[in-house]
């Protein structure tokens, strides 16, 4: 493995690190959204014991 990435070009390289990037990028976006749905869930649940 350590000898297929010594080869690889600078632009492959960029394009690689391009590549994670948006991978992270779509991570954190995912793991707000569970976030927020947990947040939603937590809120709808307690109104509904109040009611």
């Amino acid at each position: 493995m350590k000898i297929y990435y010594e080869s690889l070009t600078q632009p492959e390289l960029e394009r690689l690190q391009a590549i994670e990037n948006e991978l992270i990028y779509e991570h954190h976006k995912n793991l707000e959204f569970l976030a927020q749905a947990q947040e939603l869930i937590k809120k709808s649940t307690t109104d509904a014991l109040n009611i």
